[in-house]
């Protein structure tokens, strides 16, 4: 996303109301994208060198209403 905003600032042709029409039409699209989401759950905080790293890794996978 922080992509789609950084693009959006380079181009200068662009007038106001054109870019707030293509930035509403970028959200509107996203709400009907499924959405996906990763997490990770380690079992400490901070880990020394040569420690087994223990984790859980969650994928999420869900439709928007």
């Amino acid at each position: 996303m922080a992509f789609f905003f950084g693009m959006l600032l380079c181009v200068t042709s662009l007038s106001a109301q054109n870019a707030q029409d293509t930035i509403l039409a970028y959200f509107n699209l996203l709400e009907k994208v499924p959405q996906e989401k990763l997490y990770l759950h380690l079992d400490k905080p901070f880990y020394g060198a040569g420690e087994k790293i223990w984790f859980k890794l969650l994928h999420t996978h869900w439709e928007t209403s």
